[in-house]
């Protein structure tokens, strides 16, 4: 009888259509004629361990970095963009006691010489984060926010950090208690100022806001609500992330414009060009094929959006939504 029954639920729910499947993918017409006219260099972490570097708009990948194996151990946290000596810095974890679960943080330069190990600093046994996401200026300082302070919870974000800066050239260090929250810092085209993010609570809600720190005068400078910031590539604005939406702010004024990303997954955008042209992490859209399926298949592509047009287009078509990505951007005449 027990068994009768059985075959009678699997017949009952073999009839039952299954529900179809939403698509991943969003619709949407593209514009071949934005991607196409965005040139530069995308630079890509790759598993495990490798940097490749994309030019665009043809897509012609060379291997920055070479991968490492699947149990190599060299796995690559964050990359910078590269600065006017072709540079990068990544941020790679090292497990330094595996009886206490420490892993350590530790920031290298690649260049063409090879790589050189630019710090080493002590994790934490509660596996804290250490430190953000390197970021690179043009004029080879690197920046990052770090762990001043911790109240002891497992996995807790940085809320009261500090910014340190480094120069590749002369080996100057500089670090500023400005209470900085767990968001990369990004450098304005002067080499001079970082807009950097604070944690602000309003009871249980927590929030972000952005400020620019002066690395000159140690002095910081109050911008907008939102976290994440990134600067233009022109220095004129600052985009900033505010729950599941993105603003465009004028330094100069302070103005904020809402901004759209089609496809978006909520990612925070990585790059501005010239105040109108923003560099996101996106779902792919429908039609639009993979550069390297078979290679890697991740499931989310680049994509480039227009904020004055809303025109948007995919940059590069198969990324993972872990991947970090940096570069340098023109647009064509």
């Amino acid at each position: 009888m027990r068994h009768a029954a059985l075959l009678l639920l699997a017949a009952a729910t073999a009839c039952v259509p299954a529900a179809p499947r939403e698509s991943f993918a969003i619709p949407g017409h593209e514009s071949a004629e934005l991607a196409q006219s965005l040139g530069g260099t995308l630079f890509l972490d790759r598993p495990v361990g490798g940097i490749v570097r994309v030019s665009l708009p043809d897509h012609d990948l060379t291997v920055v970095r070479p991968f490492g194996g699947a149990g190599s151990g060299d796995a690559i946290y964050g990359v910078s963009g590269p600065d006017r000596k072709g540079r990068l810095v990544l941020l790679q974890p090292h497990v330094a006691s595996r009886w206490t679960m420490r892993i350590d943080t530790v920031l290298k330069v690649v260049s063409t010489n090879g790589e050189s190990v630019l710090l080493t600093r002590p994790g934490d046994p509660l596996w804290d984060d250490t430190m953000t996401h390197p970021a690179l200026s043009w004029s080879g300082r690197v920046a990052v926010v770090s762990k001043s302070r911790s109240d002891g919870r497992r996995y807790r974000l940085i809320e009261h950090g500090n910014v340190e800066v480094w120069d590749l050239d002369t080996g100057a260090h500089q670090e500023f208690a400005v209470d900085a929250a767990e968001c990369p810092p990004s450098w304005f085209p002067d080499g001079r100022r970082i807009a950097f993010a604070q944690v602000t609570r309003d009871g249980k809600s927590v929030n972000y806001r952005t400020l620019i720190l002066d690395t000159e005068s140690g002095t910081t400078t109050p911008l907008a609500d939102g976290g994440f910031p990134v600067v233009s590539t022109d220095g004129r604005t600052v985009t900033v992330k505010r729950g599941r939406e993105f603003a465009l702010l004028d330094v100069a004024s302070g103005a904020s414009t809402p901004i759209r990303l089609p496809g978006t997954v909520f990612d925070p955008p990585f790059a501005v060009v010239d105040s109108r042209y923003v560099l996101y992490r996106a779902r792919p859209t429908e039609g639009v094929a993979p550069q390297n399926e078979g290679l890697f298949s991740y499931g989310r592509a680049i994509k480039l959006v227009d904020v004055q047009t809303g025109r948007f287009a995919t940059v590069f078509a198969d990324i993972s939504n872990l991947t970090d990505v940096t570069g340098v951007y023109a647009f064509k005449p």
